[in-house]
């Protein structure tokens, strides 16, 4: 039996350039990741499409202020 705890959810953001996917997903990762109790804690992750789309969301991530324990849960 499914533990009702945790919810599989996954969206699919479209969108042309520069009408703020990026800035979204950005936002609503944050949010998850400060708003857990564990850091350590596998349940939030984003799949991006090449390793430079990876570096720069990192990039971003850190430069809002987000601590540094996410590195692995962003990959292609």
């Amino acid at each position: 039996m499914p533990n009702a705890k945790h919810h599989n959810q996954r969206r699919l953001l479209s969108g042309p350039a520069g009408c703020g996917k990026t800035h979204r997903v950005l936002d609503e990762f944050q949010a998850a990741l400060q708003n857990q109790r564990d850091p350590f804690h596998e349940g939030h992750f984003l799949i991006l499409p090449s390793a430079e789309h990876t570096d720069r969301v990192i990039t971003q991530l850190l430069q809002r202020g987000s601590e540094g324990f996410f590195h692995e849960r962003i990959t292609t």
